[in-house]
């Protein structure tokens, strides 16, 4: 018969248990988009009410649309 060494703790006891629980993710509707997601992760191009760019030529293209008033000191006046 199979007789352990020390007294297994609470820690390791529920690590070795983990594996059997059912997981259910958290599901959070989002504001901006409405879209269903799980926690810590994107909706649809969103995460947490912002636009994530997916490559640099979004980023690009975003830039060149917004009016920029870096070195443009006459429409401050």
């Amino acid at each position: 018969m199979a007789v352990q060494k020390s007294k297994v703790s609470r820690s390791k006891r529920g690590m070795r248990n983990a594996e059997n629980t059912p997981y259910q993710p958290v599901t959070r509707v989002d504001e901006t988009t409405g879209v269903t997601h799980t926690s810590h992760h994107m909706a649809g191009d969103y995460y947490r009410g912002k636009r994530v760019y997916k490559n640099f030529h979004d980023i690009e293209q975003s830039l060149a649309a917004e009016p920029s008033s870096l070195g443009d000191e006459s429409a401050v006046e």
